[in-house]
């Protein structure tokens, strides 16, 4: 009855979350994260919802890989992808441009995390995967278009940027990947 990392008391409310970092607390406000409008410049850390998502989403028993650590890396504190790198929280605020769903996971291809990285353009190696391995994992998990359904990437898999309906292109650019959750 609450979002991960926003939960008040989940040393109470979740299973195996008696130490930090599961056991840290978040400020109940249906927002994972500081607010909207901080997206852009919130630090991640070892005490930001951001960070505990993981810790209570593995304490309910929904995801395996990770360890109740304050270590942001990616197979400890946070998952770990099989296509290397891993997943991190980015946010409560919708990508510009691409859908008006308010919780979406950045998957990146980098080993650590550092504090400033709030937004992909941050990140200097975000777009880490070719647009042909984002098109085939696409097609298998989602709808098989680029800015469509839940796992999206940017415009650069775009056949024509003007039309966001039309399938991937230029197997050989590199993007990134965002999967939208439901809540």
């Amino acid at each position: 009855r609450a979002l991960p990392g926003d939960i008040r008391a989940p040393n109470t409310k979740l299973p195996n979350c008696t130490t930090a970092p599961c056991s840290r607390a978040g400020d109940g406000n249906r927002i994972i994260g500081i607010d909207n409008t901080s997206i852009l410049t919130e630090a991640l850390d070892v005490n930001s919802e951001k960070f505990t998502f993981w810790n209570h989403l593995s304490a309910a028993g929904l995801i395996t890989g990770i360890r109740n650590e304050d270590n942001m890396n990616f197979g400890v504190g946070q998952p770990q992808s099989p296509l290397g790198g891993g997943y991190r929280f980015s946010g409560n605020a919708a990508l510009i441009g691409v859908n008006l769903r308010r919780h979406h996971l950045y998957i990146t291809k980098v080993t650590s995390i550092a504090a400033n990285m709030a937004i992909p353009s941050i990140v200097t190696d975000h777009r880490s995967y070719t647009c042909d391995i984002v098109s085939a994992v696409d097609r298998k998990a989602d709808d098989g278009l680029p800015r469509g359904g839940n796992l999206v990437s940017n415009v650069n898999c775009l056949t024509n940027p003007a039309d966001w309906t039309l399938g991937y292109a230029n197997p050989n650019s590199l993007t990134s990947i965002f999967y939208y959750l439901k809540y």
